[in-house]
């Protein structure tokens, strides 16, 4: 399955609320062609400015002290997934740059790849093949805090992303956020969308939002799914 028909899981903050500001954007790509021209393509956007477009980590880490950046766009295209070298260059781009977001282009992305990319804190995993206007949809959803990976069994994902971090000895992360906990119960309740807004003081369209994440986390097609996975798992963990 493409990027163009993933999800997003794990939306950290308001989807529907873009940055006023362009996004200040480094790509990495060690080939050149490829690199200038996808350089050249997002020059023409309005929500992106391009810091720079190198070849490698150490000139990464180079603009990212110069000129500071957003977000990093890593293409990987067809190039062998090497989980080592990603964790390199992402461990390298934070200690640079502090919280930048981190986003990669892959050609073919498999569920274990998607797993070591989500475990070394990748923001975005995005088929190459996707269009340029969702690649910048992507990016600035991603400064808003949300996670966009393509559309794989998240449940197994999110136990393997917990699994890693407890075998380095920090806390798991939790499912959802404290905001779609919050709808989560309401749900559970019964509790329409404009209910929910009105309780937790959001505008209607923003409850949408946490609830399709909840549904896209879940892998679920509805509400009423949501609540029943939900009760389940309670269930079984009695």
């Amino acid at each position: 399955m493409s990027a163009e028909e993933g999800g997003a899981f794990g939306a950290g903050g308001r989807g529907e609320e873009r940055r006023k500001d362009p996004t200040r954007l480094l790509i990495i790509d060690p080939r050149q062609l490829p690199r200038a021209c996808l350089e050249a393509a997002l020059a023409e956007t309005q929500d992106i400015v391009t810091v720079g477009a190198v070849a490698n980590i150490d000139e990464a880490v180079a603009v990212v002290c110069e000129r500071g950046t957003d977000a990093v766009l890593v293409n990987l295209a067809a190039d062998r997934f090497d989980e080592a070298a990603l964790s390199l260059i992402v461990r390298r781009l934070r200690e640079a740059g502090g919280s930048l977001v981190v986003l990669v282009l892959k050609e073919t992305i498999e569920p274990e790849q998607a797993l070591a990319a989500a475990c070394q804190g990748v923001r975005v995993l995005l088929d190459d093949a996707i269009s340029l206007d969702r690649v910048v949809q992507s990016i600035g959803f991603a400064c808003a805090g949300w996670v966009i990976y393509p559309a794989f069994d998240y449940g197994r994902l999110l136990a393997g992303i917990a699994a890693t971090r407890q075998s380095y000895g920090e806390p798991p992360e939790p499912i959802f956020t404290r905001r779609q906990e919050q709808v989560l119960a309401l749900l559970e309740r019964g509790a329409t969308n404009k209910a929910i807004a009105i309780e937790l003081g959001l505008r209607e369209r923003t409850v949408k939002a946490h609830v399709k994440a909840l549904m896209r986390r879940l892998n679920a097609s509805n509400r009423t799914q949501v609540v029943a996975i939900v009760s389940r798992d309670k269930v079984d963990q009695v």
